[in-house]
């Protein structure tokens, strides 16, 4: 990469779906937001798992089960409605895995939904062991930076996971 100053680093783009066509070992993989976007969650961490050095570490985050659940949106604006100035957001289908297409400014996103037993199952299955799961809430620092950050306290937007090969 012509940008890199690095020799040390080399950079590969390519598909999450091909990452078993890559021939090296890891210590770390890290992801954010992305595997809620991949159809075959157990392939992808089964991939993950080979490609990682004993007590390797997968750490990533993605979108919340609550909310990559709903499937119906049309008509809905924000996903959520107020009720005395508390944020509840819509859930429905939670035990229905599958294929999600949500709206996002101007582009149609597929996006894929597991409930929490099909996002840990798997992990154990292909040989992980969970080491950390954390629904992040808001700090009173970043309530006062971004007041709407407050609404994160009613129901978690992310998920994030550390697991040991």
């Amino acid at each position: 990469n012509s940008k890199n100053k690095d020799d040390l680093i080399d950079i590969t783009l390519l598909p999450m779906e091909n990452i078993d066509t890559i021939d090296r070992k890891f210590d770390i993989i890290t992801s954010s937001l992305a595997f809620h976007y991949i159809e075959d969650y157990k392939k992808l961490v089964s991939d993950i798992y080979n490609l990682l050095n004993d007590d390797g570490y997968l750490i990533f985050s993605q979108e919340h089960p609550m909310v990559t659940c709903v499937k119906f949106t049309e008509n809905i604006t924000h996903g959520h409605t107020m009720l005395d100035n508390k944020y509840y957001g819509l859930i429905s289908d939670y035990n229905r895995p599958g294929k999600r297409v949500k709206k996002w400014y101007d582009t149609e996103l597929v996006k894929y939904h597991r409930n929490i037993e099909e996002l840990i199952n798997p992990l154990i299955e292909v040989g992980f062991t969970i080491e950390k799961v954390l629904e992040p809430k808001p700090s009173e620092e970043a309530i006062k930076a971004r007041e709407k950050y407050k609404y994160q306290w009613d129901r978690p937007l992310f998920i994030f996971f550390k697991v040991k090969k």
